[in-house]
């Protein structure tokens, strides 16, 4: 048996969460494989996957921080205690992070290799999802608001945590959230002795949902004296939803709840593989690339930048 190490360069989606594809992009025998490189050609001659056969994909990754930052493992007593490591955590995260999520069901697909040749269609239930926020919204849920910076120095040995008296920023914070329908159809062929291979997958993109959030600029004061709260800033959210983001009857229309005709839109993934040797292989793939032209029932919900006051 061959071993091969590929050298893989993934670009996918408009986030980085590359790393939860992987695995699956080393899977040769899965067809699924070929979503994560356009050029890749599954080892089965034909393939077919229907409702209730079809895959199903879930990923989730977050560049904040890892569970063994935030909880670890502890022996007391000859037993196991899980324990919350505040410090550790919040010592791993960014000024602003990212938690990342995707879904991918097939309705229906197939492929079949032809000579030298690879085509594939597909029609898949694709969701993603992503969030923004920034370590001191986690450092006010692990830790609240009612340290002064010298208090927070003496217990985690940094005034970061510290907001009795300071302000929490929680600028940057948001959403993204996409659910649509893919319909694909691939077609990758090799060349030069089958060293390399080549694909593409132009996509038609229907649209259901988005939620954007486009702006937002908060930040969050504890008076050191009264305890008194005082939110500062703005936010501004982009939506197309069936019947509306905050829906002003109780009536959804079926043709707005599939958005056929409404939010159209076009894709491509590109992809390539070079066999430098038995043993070594070089890949690329882009993934992703392309729009939706959101037009059914779109809304913008805004609030101007203001200073709100919560007395204790």
């Amino acid at each position: 048996m061959k071993k091969i190490l590929s050298l893989a360069l993934i670009l996918i989606g408009f986030y980085a969460n590359a790393q939860q594809h992987l695995t699956l992009y080393h899977m040769r025998y899965v067809p699924q494989s070929n979503f994560t490189n356009a050029a890749f050609t599954p080892e089965a001659k034909v393939y077919v996957g229907m409702p209730g056969l079809s895959s199903i994909y879930f990923g989730a990754t977050n560049n904040g921080f890892r569970w063994n930052d935030l909880v670890s493992l502890q022996t007391v007593s000859d037993s196991f205690k899980l324990k919350l490591d505040v410090p550790k955590a919040l010592g791993a995260m960014k000024e602003k992070n990212i938690f990342a999520q995707e879904f991918r069901m097939g309705y229906f697909n197939f492929g079949f290799k032809l000579g030298n040749n690879h085509l594939a269609f597909n029609m898949s239930a694709r969701q993603k999802f992503s969030f923004t926020y920034t370590r001191d919204m986690v450092a006010l849920l692990l830790v609240g608001n009612g340290l002064t910076p010298a208090e927070s120095n003496a217990i985690y040995g940094t005034e970061d945590y510290g907001f009795l008296g300071e302000t929490a920023d929680l600028t940057g914070t948001g959403i993204n959230f996409t659910q649509f329908t893919e319909i694909g159809v691939k077609y990758s062929r090799s060349f030069l002795d089958e060293k390399l291979r080549i694909g593409v997958r132009p996509k038609l993109l229907i649209g259901l949902i988005n939620l954007q959030t486009k702006r937002g600029d908060l930040t969050l004061n504890t008076d050191a004296e009264t305890f008194a709260l005082t939110t500062t800033g703005g936010m501004e959210i982009n939506s197309s939803v069936p019947g509306g983001f905050l829906p002003d009857t109780g009536s959804i229309q079926i043709g707005s709840l599939l958005g056929i005709g409404n939010n159209m839109g076009f894709g491509m993934d590109i992809g390539a593989t070079y066999l430098l040797s038995e043993k070594l292989e070089l890949s690329a793939a882009i993934n992703d690339l392309g729009f939706i032209s959101w037009k059914n029932n779109p809304k913008n919900y805004i609030t101007d930048r203001k200073s709100t006051r919560l007395n204790s």
